[in-house]
């Protein structure tokens, strides 16, 4: 009981440092943007063109590409 509401305090004290930031992407629009086509656009475009290239087809493809996006940080 005590060990639950410690974590939702800490999310409590996170949420709000995050919230009282005065900028909310620290890196700036165009950083932003870029990182953001990286991450959904040409990762995920790298990986289907080896995993084509090494004879990845179908199911398997989908679910690589899947997890490129859910995972790449």
């Amino acid at each position: 009981m005590i060990n639950q509401l410690l974590v939702i305090w800490n999310n409590v004290r996170a949420g709000l440092f995050a919230a009282l930031q005065p900028k909310v992407i620290a890196s700036g629009k165009v950083l932003a943007l870029i990182s953001m086509a990286i991450k959904f656009l040409i990762g995920p475009a790298v990986l289907a063109a080896t995993s084509l290239a090494v004879g990845l087809r179908g199911d398997l493809l989908r679910i690589a590409i899947v997890q490129v996006i859910s995972h790449g940080n």
